[in-house]
């Protein structure tokens, strides 16, 4: 090394035991004349010490402090919030009380804005990057971990065996101690989550350490060029978002000779009236979650308040329902994009996950709970949709989905079963023909009225670091993170399941599962093929985007001799597989 021009900077024993003390660690550099720090840590993570150099750089320029380090808080202090809500309880209200709903609810938000701003104004504030320890170290265990840290600098600077061995035996009373605390910890997790499986997998997730980077890129590429201005990049995130749906359903086929299967529903939705005790109940069993909307709103602060604003609230809803309409300031959706997977630089390598307004999320919740009552009431959701219905799960799809193979192997028949990928489904929904279903199944009148309002005149924008994208309209799709979204797309491809007598459906909200079982593998080849065509024509009308490249099919059967068999959507090969996710 040093016939090549390189010296070394560690020159003290980075392993050292009771009967050794060994340098075999280092960092050799070439350039002499730099100012610079080098050493040892003394820490036991491993039996040898971490090595470190620093190297000081002279630059004349100044170093921009990152921006993203600041961020916008609401300063909400309980004493704040007591006199918030003696505030707004004390208001009379009475510039609410008119016949527009869309003056009404603006003048309630207004107020409400200029008490909660008083109460809890937005502060500017830097983050530190602070090392969180684990949930489920105490500060006993901190204090303990301290202690094993100064017996082994104890040990070090003086090799003794005495020293070793206190050193020794409290570190693996530790390591004990750290293990029963650590497994108490997530057991007492999973027990409190034993009926909640998104909460159960978050536990989970969290033992594996699988963290998700959710840091954004200073840049961004469109055409080969690069945008570095955060305005224009919040601003292509926007555009792309909103447009997608539409340009992806340009591109789906048009189906005109095709007619409605739908049995009208004689029966209509009444949209009943509001009590105060209805929102409050609402209210109640929302999630307690403290992302804010686009007027820096979260639901736990409506919890905290909402006895204070019961009745304009109430009133609100109430010539929602009566008038048809709902206001225009709940349709403004806060947009943050979520990265999936690929390069981070590539817009359409993120999903958007939409913050609605938290007083539209009641409003919507209210008439969710009348929609849910009316389909149930009349039977008109396929019972093969597991979707967003109450005392329906993800397992008890799959266990329909198990029965139905394992009976047929019984039966010594083989399954043949077709993996559905559909792309942006929720973006790609029509609503003039969404409206045409609703009408089918019973929804008329006021609640026709009310649901056309409820999709027209949307808008949103995306917020990336506390910055903003100009707001854009929204012309087709569901609105994502709604509470009725995914009940409106229920309803929008309840129909499917007419589109074949000899194909089972098993759905999940947008993920569609077909599957057909027969003796001849050949016979049921055909019979599928011609089937899936039919519902492949079912999509293209309704204006869902199937992806042939996603969809993939597999075969169950005790025949071993079952093999090399290819599968055709409108001359396109389905690829075979072995294993697949479910209903995800």
């Amino acid at each position: 090394m040093f016939s090549l021009g390189f010296y070394p900077r560690i020159l003290k024993p980075s392993r050292i035991t009771l009967n050794s003390a060994t340098l075999i660690d280092n960092i050799f550099m070439n350039k002499t004349g730099l100012k610079t720090k080098s050493g040892l840590l003394l820490t036991d993570i491993t039996d040898h010490l971490p090595i470190f150099v620093v190297i000081e750089i002279e630059n004349n320029q100044k170093i921009k402090k990152n921006e993203t380090m600041n961020s916008l808080f609401r300063e909400k202090t309980p004493s704040a919030i007591e006199a918030m809500k003696d505030d707004l309880m004390q208001y009379d209200w009475q510039e609410i009380y008119v016949d527009d709903v869309n003056d009404s609810y603006s003048t309630f938000l207004d107020l409400f804005m200029r008490i909660y701003d008083f109460y809890c104004p937005l502060k500017t504030h830097k983050k530190k990057i602070l090392t969180k320890s684990k949930p489920w170290i105490t500060r006993g265990l901190e204090n303990a971990c301290r202690k094993k840290n100064k017996l082994y600098r104890d040990f070090i600077k003086n090799k003794t065996e005495e020293n070793e061995t206190k050193y020794k035996t409290y570190k693996n009373k530790l390591i004990s101690m750290l293990r029963k605390q650590k497994r108490s910890y997530y057991d007492k997790l999973l027990q409190r989550y034993v009926k909640d499986i998104r909460s159960t997998w978050k536990v989970i997730n969290n033992v594996m350490e699988k963290k998700k980077d959710n840091c954004f890129p200073n840049y961004i590429k469109k055409d080969n060029v690069t945008i570095e201005d955060k305005q224009e990049i919040v601003n292509e995130f926007n555009n792309f978002f909103v447009n997608v749906g539409a340009k992806l359903a340009e591109k789906i086929p048009v189906v005109s000779d095709m007619k409605s299967k739908i049995d009208c529903n004689m029966n209509t939705m009444f949209l009943s009236g509001v009590s105060p005790s209805d929102v409050l109940e609402v209210v109640h069993q929302m999630k307690n979650k403290k992302s804010t909307d686009c007027h820096g709103i979260d639901m736990s602060l409506i919890k905290e308040v909402i006895h204070s604003i019961l009745e304009p609230l109430t009133y609100i809803c109430n010539k929602s329902f009566s008038s048809g309409v709902v206001p225009d300031l709940m349709k403004v959706a806060k947009v943050v994009p979520i990265h999936k997977n690929g390069n981070k630089e590539t817009v359409s390598n993120y999903r958007p996950v939409s913050l609605l307004p938290q007083f539209s999320q009641i409003l919507e919740k209210l008439f969710a709970v009348r929609l849910d009552a009316f389909l149930s009431k009349y039977d008109l959701l396929n019972e093969s949709q597991y979707g967003f219905r109450s005392n329906c799960s993800t397992a008890h799809a799959v266990m329909e989905f198990v029965e139905n193979v394992a009976t047929a192997i019984d039966q010594k028949l083989n399954t043949i079963a077709v993996f559905v990928d559909l792309s942006k489904a929720f973006d790609t929904i029509d609503h003039s023909l969404l409206l045409q279903k609703c009408e089918y199944y019973g929804l008329r009148g006021k609640t026709h009225h009310w649901l056309r309002s409820y999709l027209e005149n949307r808008v949103q924008y995306v917020t990336i670091n506390n910055t903003d994208s100009n707001l854009e309209n929204i012309f087709c799709g569901l609105p994502q993170g709604s509470v009725l979204g995914p009940k409106l797309f229920s309803i929008y491809i309840n129909d499917i399941f007419l589109m074949s007598k000899k194909l089972k459906f098993i759905m999940f909200a947008d993920d569609t599962n077909m599957f057909c079982s027969g003796q001849n593998i050949v016979e049921l080849l055909n019979v599928v093929e011609q089937e899936f065509n039919l519902v492949k024509k079912w999509f293209d009308f309704n204006k869902l985007s199937l992806n042939e490249n996603k969809t993939k099919f597999m075969i169950f059967s005790g025949n071993r001799k079952v093999e090399n068999v290819k599968l055709y959507l409108n001359k396109v090969e389905i690829q075979c597989v072995k294993e697949i996710k479910f209903l995800g």
